[in-house]
């Protein structure tokens, strides 16, 4: 049970969003651990004078939105540790011409902007309800191969409003499942069958376990999320430095963070944002692209960060020893 003193800075940082105070406690109290994180993190910044604090969470109506501010502190956070001072756009502000906050040390000045990628939590409902299935008492091993609409759809942002078809493929597809193995004698080699939801592949286990063994099949994982890479980058290079037209502006720092995507390693993820940013002929990094007011972009899985610079940002803006300044990250 969550008492009214508890969280002190967390409520102070919500004073301004009194609606999602109420959601974020009410989905989360069952797990003061959490919030205590929060708790932490909120009074690491307050004490270091940063300004905007609860404007930043002025414009969160949900919870996704709310994790989305909670990221961007967590990244400024890192930078104020290293000796960096940081201020925070407003919600209003960055979400129309801003990135999310100014980093300055005493040589170098950047802009920052901090975004993440989730996956739908029906592949979780998904992948549960797969490990629980018997055939014939045996377990199974189950890769399934989604198709392209499906891994799309489960990488989209809430906001795009997916769940219903979401539902509507899964359904489809654990329909034609249930159908088919039904029908199959005892499997000893793997076999195959084609539903909405992609590609299911099977084959007894001779192990003794109490749930079957899924894979997931990531390489049609692979395009949606470069391109979701893509997408983020071309939208924030149409953001503008806090900075009046008479001085240059600054390059933006772009980080995207992928903790919630819970099934794919680091080196995939690492991988894709290679693939995305600096792939010779189609990433987003190249010349032709014309994309040179992003310095770099940084990749977060989990505990560890990513660097890629842009070879073609601005001159002079991107500190040249800029790698060996933000090795903290991964300290």
């Amino acid at each position: 049970m969550i008492n009214n003193d508890d969280f002190f800075n967390l409520k102070w940082a919500l004073q301004k969003n009194e609606f999602m105070k109420k959601n974020l406690f009410n989905e989360f109290q069952n797990n003061p651990e959490y919030l205590k994180i929060l708790d932490n993190l909120i009074l690491d910044i307050k004490k270091s004078g940063t300004k905007n604090i609860q404007e930043k969470f002025i414009g969160s109506p949900t919870i996704f939105d709310f994790h989305s501010s909670i990221y961007e502190l967590e990244v400024g956070n890192k930078f104020l540790k290293n000796n960096y001072y940081i201020e925070f756009y407003s919600d209003k502000q960055s979400q129309v011409t801003l990135p999310d906050f100014y980093a300055t040390n005493s040589k170098y000045e950047y802009e920052v902007e901090v975004t993440h990628l989730i996956q739908d939590d029906s592949l979780d409902k998904l992948i549960n309800y797969l490990k629980n299935q018997k055939y014939k008492k045996f377990p199974l091993q189950i890769i399934l191969n989604m198709n392209n609409e499906l891994a799309t759809l489960l990488l989209s942002p809430p906001y795009n409003n997916n769940k219903t078809r979401i539902k509507q493929i899964i359904g489809e597809g654990i329909n034609e499942y249930k159908s088919e193995i039904n029908k199959m004698p005892i499997i000893n080699n793997y076999i195959e069958i084609n539903t909405k939801m992609g590609s299911i592949n099977i084959k007894k286990l001779k192990l003794n376990i109490n749930n079957n063994l899924i894979v997931i099949g990531w390489e049609i994982i692979y395009l949606p999320i470069t391109n979701r890479i893509k997408e983020i980058v071309k939208r924030i290079a149409m953001k503008k430095s806090s900075l009046k037209k008479e001085k240059p502006e600054r390059v933006i720092l772009v980080f995207i963070i992928f903790d919630e995507l819970k099934l794919i390693t680091s080196q995939s993820i690492k991988f894709m944002l290679e693939s995305a940013l600096l792939d010779e002929n189609n990433g987003i990094f190249n010349a032709k692209q014309n994309i040179n007011n992003i310095g770099a972009v940084i990749g977060k899985h989990v505990n560890k960060y990513f660097v890629f610079i842009n070879p073609n940002s601005r001159d002079n803006l991107l500190n040249p020893n800029f790698k060996d300044d933000i090795k903290f990250l991964n300290e």
